[in-house]
């Protein structure tokens, strides 16, 4: 996406308020169409296979990849998003504070309040027009409690085997990235201009809506 000057790739790496408000109206048709080239660029001459692809911005743009990706499933991985923002930021203000004398905490907080409010509210209208056959939903906690077990139920979604050798290594990255990552600690809500309450509540329909899809998965 970034190849076609669309994404959040560039608001992580600088504070450039013009660029996120025509980021977060943008029609990025054209972005997705342009990446399904590059994806049949790097899948030339090789098997047959389904692109799996991780990017949060997607919740921005849901009916662009739809008219583009027609055929793609979606999964969804869920976390009560006021507990995600501290992260979110801190990961935006480490990247810009490399590149930048001037870093400014709370533009980077209400930055991500705008873009990742906004683009949940454009997610819950997408999923309430589609079928829900075309979602998977993942519990962040159930995650962490059982990741093989959590991954399984997304494979027979899928309809792929799970391998003895994929759940050795999977096991194995799983305990050595727990050894090395460690507690997480991020810098107060206060250092990034957040309001608790005022995101619980901006947050309010899709935390609701987030328990009625993991009591129905």
């Amino acid at each position: 996406m970034a190849l076609n000057f669309g994404s959040q790739l560039f608001l992580a790496f600088a504070q450039i308020p013009s660029y996120a408000q025509w980021l977060i109206h943008a029609d990025l048709e054209s972005t997705y169409a342009y990446e399904k080239r590059v994806l049949k660029l790097l899948q030339w001459r090789n098997p047959r296979a389904h692109w799996r692809l991780k990017a949060p911005t997607h919740l921005l743009y849901l009916d662009a990849i739809n008219k583009v990706f027609p055929d793609a499933r979606f999964v969804m991985t869920h976390r009560d998003p006021a507990h995600v923002m501290r992260s979110v930021c801190a990961l935006y203000t480490d990247y810009i504070g490399k590149l930048t004398d001037s870093l400014d905490p709370h533009y980077v907080g209400a930055l991500n309040v705008e873009q990742w409010s906004v683009g949940m509210d454009r997610a819950l209208e997408f999923r309430a027009s589609q079928s829900a056959d075309r979602f998977y939903d993942i519990d962040f906690s159930a995650m962490q409690r059982d990741p093989l077990g959590t991954v399984r139920g997304l494979y027979a979604w899928l309809d792929e085997p799970v391998s003895v050798e994929f759940e050795r290594n999977m096991h194995n990255w799983w305990i050595k990235n727990a050894e090395q990552k460690g507690a997480a600690e991020y810098p107060s809500a206060d250092y990034f201009g957040l309001d608790m309450p005022a995101i619980e509540a901006r947050f309010g329909a899709y935390r609701t809506q987030m328990h009625d899809w993991m009591a129905t998965s």
